[in-house]
């Protein structure tokens, strides 16, 4: 199958001193070298045996049954796919029945390899006892797959319509979740390629508009199943292939301060401490730093371009470290410039980056998507499989963007904003040197462009539709 590669928005060459803040932005990153320490991951943990992937989306989406099977019998029973699978469209199906397929073929693969050629199949074979007995294939039952490629794949439109009416209702439409589940309609639209993003609004709905902070911790696990489905099937139509990453596990969490600590432990930590503290989505650090931006920041000028005095920056984060979490860090007379640098740093040294080693390369694979509407509703997917700390921090840092943004005084535009904290927000993706290159430029095209996307439509981002 051909597959659509990750490609420059625009022709670097022509106007690649347009992402020169982008770019300036990673350089200092780069030079002052305050990202989180990956050293700090189990580099064996991340190794990935053929298969695993495909088992790991499949126990992720709530078929862990059918991985059990495979792994045991090197087949699956079609009734069995069919029942668990009955509620999704036609599209999501073909994702679950093509990592099907490729985990039964993996594991048949391995088990013929593991199996050993027998001296005596080469000399004439001799009587065993049952002690003795070789392993061998088992032929599966009839009724199982077809032992070569696993699902059967339909040879016409027939089969195929017969194979979903007898054990699924999978219906040949888009999945009603996310943008897209909440229908987006264009309110006003200039063509994809022009500078003006075109405005979208969420499509009225007889049981009203749902947002992520409406629904229950069950209600959101089963929220984010059918969003992984349907952000694989998405992919799969696009003929996009994304390299989802096995996530390394941490040898060690920093416990202590705020800098380096994962973003639960400190909303954790804020909910025992405060009052009502049980009632928080976001932790305060973050919080309290966005609000004083836009009390004291909004019209200072390049307020997110301009970095903050070096030295004042490195003693506030050493004061931070010592007192934030005992309530005795006081935000009065701190300078703009330096609270934004401090908030970027903040961002660059989380264990565990705000959108998450897993699912950074999806997030990078939307510029392979040409339509903006479906790219916006490729958006509302990744949001919602993020974990819930993450989303809030995401949501309150995308609100102060956008007032920073609307702001005539601070002279940054969407456009300026979204270069600017873009290497901030993909820092994992982003490694410009002092030589410009092509690669530079069409990395800082597709994380500003993305950057952009988060920042225009992130009213639409938190929308789960009721169907």
């Amino acid at each position: 199958m051909i597959r659509q590669h990750y490609c420059c928005l625009q022709s670097p060459s022509s106007n690649h001193e347009v992402y020169e803040p982008y770019l300036e932005e990673v350089r200092e990153i780069n030079k002052i070298g305050c990202t989180a320490d990956s050293r700090n991951e189990d580099e064996e943990n991340a190794k990935e045996e053929e298969g695993d992937a495909e088992a790991e989306w499949l126990k992720r989406i709530g078929l862990g049954s059918i991985v059990t099977q495979i792994e045991s019998s090197m087949a699956i029973d079609p009734s069995v796919l069919s029942s668990e699978t009955m509620t999704l469209t036609a599209r999501q199906f073909e994702a679950v029945k093509a990592r099907v397929n490729t985990l039964t073929a993996t594991m048949r693969r391995k088990m013929e390899q593991s199996t050993r050629k027998d001296v005596r199949e080469v000399f004439g074979s001799v009587p065993l006892s049952p002690q003795h007995s070789t392993l061998c294939m088992v032929k599966p039952e009839p009724g199982f797959l077809d032992p070569v490629g696993g699902l059967p794949l339909p040879d016409s439109d027939a089969n195929d319509q017969q194979m979903y009416q007898n054990g699924a209702n999978h219906e040949d439409e888009d999945v009603q979740l996310a943008v897209g589940s909440p229908p987006l309609s264009p309110s006003r639209g200039p063509k994809p390629d022009s500078v003006v993003l075109p405005n979208f609004s969420v499509a009225k709905d007889s049981l009203g508009i749902t947002r992520i902070g409406d629904l229950s911790s069950a209600d959101m696990d089963r929220i984010r199943c059918i969003a992984l489905i349907e952000l694989t099937a998405t992919f799969d139509y696009h003929n996009i292939l994304v390299r989802v990453p096995r996530v390394p596990k941490l040898r060690s969490l920093k416990e202590t301060g705020v800098f380096g600590v994962p973003m639960e432990s400190l909303l954790e930590r804020d909910q025992l401490r405060m009052p009502n503290g049980r009632h928080l989505v976001c932790p305060l650090f973050v919080d309290e730093m966005c609000t004083f931006l836009e009390n004291h920041g909004l019209k200072f000028e390049g307020i997110l371009r301009v970095p903050g005095n070096a030295h004042r920056v490195k003693a506030t984060i050493e004061e931070i470290e010592l007192t934030f979490c005992q309530g005795q860090f006081s935000w009065d007379d701190r300078k703009p410039t330096d609270v934004s640098s401090i908030l970027k740093h903040f961002l660059r040294q989380l264990p565990i980056p705000l959108l998450t080693r897993q699912y950074l390369p999806s997030f990078d694979a939307i510029n392979s998507v040409k339509d903006i509407k479906e790219q916006v509703r490729v958006l509302n997917l990744l949001v919602l499989l993020l974990p819930d700390v993450h989303q809030a921090v995401l949501k309150r840092l995308l609100q102060f963007f956008e007032m920073v943004s609307q702001s005539d005084a601070n002279k940054m535009d969407l456009s300026n904003v979204a270069m600017v904290m873009a290497p901030n927000l993909f820092f994992a993706l982003s490694k410009a040197s002092s030589k410009l290159s092509l690669d530079d430029v069409c990395q800082a095209a597709r994380s500003s462009h993305l950057t952009k996307l988060l920042i225009k439509y992130h009213n639409l981002l938190w929308t789960v539709s009721s169907k």
